[in-house]
């Protein structure tokens, strides 16, 4: 197994978190964004959110 793929269960809580990001973002009245703009910037936010978790795991 390579180290760098993300797990199944690692994919799915990034795409939950993207998705909870996206939703939280997009209820805003306006965005101003392209569609795939808003989509890579939820992206980022979920991984933002995997690091620090990891982080709090970790203790580090």
């Amino acid at each position: 197994m390579n180290d760098n793929q993300p797990t199944a269960q690692q994919a799915l809580l990034r795409d939950l978190f993207a998705m909870s990001a996206m939703s939280g973002f997009m209820s805003r009245q306006s965005v101003g964004m392209a569609p795939k703009s808003v989509a890579e910037y939820a992206y980022q936010l979920a991984d933002a959110m995997l690091a620090a978790r990891q982080t709090t795991k970790t203790g580090e």
